[in-house]
């Protein structure tokens, strides 16, 4: 776990996850944060307060994602009109797509795209190489 219940509540100021369900959603958050680090924090990399943070924006984007979305991962309502009833059904890429986009968003603003942890390529943190 990255960030515990006291860091979300007493540093990043966070409400929107009650602490019951805090386990489960980390748990999401942290895997969201390996993937989007491609296992580094596992490998050596400090976990630092960025990366803390950013834990804590995913967790709050997880608990604000509609229950309905996560488990639309066959396909779902993408747009509803009620005054002539109309119904568009979106894929399970695009439902993929927009729950992936709110996450990196979320995550984005404390370890944006140009974050060493984020670097798709290899990356050598200085010393004798490999790392």
């Amino acid at each position: 776990m990255y960030a515990d219940y006291a860091y979300y509540t007493g540093v990043y100021g966070g409400t929107a996850v009650p602490e019951g369900a805090w386990p489960r959603v980390s748990a999401q958050a942290d895997a969201y944060i390996d993937r989007l680090t491609f296992g580094r924090l596992h490998h050596g990399w400090p976990v630092t307060d960025a990366v803390k943070m950013a834990c804590c924006a995913v967790a709050d984007a997880v608990q604000a994602l509609p229950a309905a979305s996560i488990q639309a991962a066959a396909g779902g309502v993408k747009s509803f009109s009620n005054d002539g009833y109309s119904e568009t059904y979106g894929t399970a890429a695009e439902i993929a797509a927009g729950r992936d986009g709110a996450l990196a968003d979320a995550a984005g603003v404390y370890l944006p795209a140009s974050d060493p942890l984020r670097y798709a390529g290899f990356y050598c943190r200085g010393g004798g190489c490999p790392c």
